[in-house]
């Protein structure tokens, strides 16, 4: 039983976010600026020491995808820095880029946040979630959510499927996906924000609440 909601889940995700079409160069991006940053990223040589998702920890290497560092950053405002100086100390010795220009940064940085989002929403969407604290899933939503949303509208998207699908659309709502021509809103960066530094507990916790609102 455990495997097949784990196999739902992951057709579920597919149908949402279409398969990820991948090659050498790692993922493909859904815009010409995070297509640059992929770019960027490959003729760097990133994705030798940290994987085309991310994860890989080659030779020490951090694993992107769950950085608390890349989790803060806006823009390339943390990595840019990091980037442009190298960590010569480490056990990778990552170079530095310091011939970088200001639009490959934030280009670099765009598509780094685009990998781990969608990393994210395959890897939240089938774990297996921890009991709910509905208590800190009410103050999450007061304190994030509720920027935008209301209870009532709210109650209106819990009604819309079971909690597998609210969870999908909680994660990558239509307003969190990239698209050409088309700058993501406030609402759509918290979005994505949320889910890239979203754990199991974060995400069980927001649903045994929104759950209870019905």
């Amino acid at each position: 039983m455990k495997m097949v909601k784990v196999l739902l889940a992951v057709v579920s995700l597919t149908v949402c976010c279409a398969a990820q079409q991948r090659d050498a160069g790692g993922v493909h991006a859904p815009t010409v600026a995070l297509e640059r940053g992929r770019t960027v990223f490959v003729t760097s040589s990133c994705h030798f020491c940290h994987g085309v998702d991310l994860t890989q920890t080659a030779m020490g290497a951090a694993n992107l995808m769950h950085s608390g560092v890349v989790g803060a950053d806006v823009g390339g405002n943390i990595l840019g820095p990091i980037v442009k100086a190298g960590l010569p100390a480490l056990q990778t010795s990552m170079p530095s880029y310091y011939e970088m220009t200001p639009q490959q940064i934030t280009d670099l940085a765009g598509y780094v946040h685009y990998l781990r989002q969608i990393g994210k929403v395959a890897e939240l969407m089938t774990a297996p979630l921890p009991g709910a604290d509905v208590n800190a899933g009410k103050d999450a939503f007061a304190k994030g959510c509720a920027q935008c949303h209301t209870n009532t509208s709210m109650i209106a998207e819990v009604k819309r499927g079971d909690a597998k699908s609210l969870e999908q659309r909680m994660l990558l709502p239509e307003v969190a996906k990239p698209k050409e021509g088309v700058a993501l809103s406030a609402a759509g960066q918290a979005h994505a924000k949320f889910t890239e530094n979203a754990s199991p507990a974060d995400v069980s916790n927001l649903l045994g609440y929104l759950q209870e609102l019905k």
